[in-house]
């Protein structure tokens, strides 16, 4: 049940599919060809000390899902590039690299020049995540959904959706660095509950949304350059309650809030007022 490539380089051009564990180790790259991706039903551990790549030979290939993976999936030191979303028959998945029922533990990984609705989605998991950059990427940076952990010393760059998308889920993340988001640099949503400390977010439509009956203890955030609220507490979902939000040591360039009427929002020990406002105009 366990399975490892041989040293190298090596090109794939068929679909690959594993039940059980798969090992990467120094000196192997794998070159993927188009519509030819990873599945594995059990872990993938890449213990390694040099960088490792997983790309294609051309344009995109279909990316990774790891699944019901019982001990522990372990990537560090790996580069992961030019893939898309996972569609095999049925499956259809959002993510480039797709993790559902499997503990996670990444360090020192980049994933970069991504075509699909996330570049990194992880489901039902728990998750520690060090030395995480992604970059170039179609849509959403992190997609998580009902999964647990944290986020540490990590960069997000040029991401065409949100950075980091949290659902149903509690995080811890510190030490964050987030540049030209084309939506929200994080957003947290469906009763995640958050903390954040020493978070830098550079060019984004809005800095921080907590929505949807979600929480958020954020300390010395600094945004610039954001076109429509650095931090921002609204209902998107009626059949959630309302959320609420404590900010200390805010600095910004523009100083813009919005806390929606039921929400409650308090930055460097002031209360912001409530407000009117049609959150449909936000989303058109």
């Amino acid at each position: 049940e366990n399975f490892k490539f041989k040293k190298g380089n090596w090109k794939i051009n068929k679909p690959i599919k594993i039940n059980g564990n798969l090992y990467l180790e120094n000196d192997t790259n794998l070159y993927f060809e188009n519509n030819t991706y990873l599945i594995v039903e059990g872990c993938i551990i890449f213990n390694n000390d040099k960088i490792i790549k997983l790309t294609s030979s051309n344009k995109f290939w279909n990316g990774i899902y790891i699944y019901n993976c019982k001990t522990g999936s372990t990537i560090q030191n790996a580069e992961f590039s030019n893939m898309k979303n996972l569609q095999s028959g049925s499956l259809n998945l959002t993510g480039s690299l797709n993790f559902y029922k499997t503990n996670i533990n990444f360090n020192n990984v980049k994933i970069k020049n991504t075509n699909s609705e996330d570049a990194l989605n992880i489901v039902k998991s728990n998750y520690d995540i060090k030395n995480l950059f992604i970059e170039n990427t179609l849509s959403d940076g992190i997609d998580i959904d009902f999964a647990n952990g944290s986020i540490i010393s990590s960069k997000f760059k040029n991401i065409g959706g949100d950075a980091l998308d949290f659902s149903g889920s509690i995080s811890n993340i510190k030490d964050i660095k987030i540049s030209e988001v084309d939506d929200k640099a994080i957003s947290i949503g469906e009763i995640s509950n958050l903390s954040m400390n020493n978070i830098y977010i550079d060019k984004a439509f809005i800095g921080v949304a907590i929505k949807d009956g979600s929480s958020s203890k954020i300390d010395n955030i600094l945004l610039n350059n954001i076109k429509q609220f650095d931090i921002a507490t609204f209902q998107k979902k009626k059949y959630y309650k309302n959320s609420e939000t404590t900010v200390t040591n805010y600095q910004s360039n523009k100083m813009k809030l919005l806390n929606q009427t039921n929400n409650f929002l308090k930055v460097n020990n002031k209360y912001i007022k409530n407000m009117k406002y049609d959150i449909n105009k936000l989303y058109n």
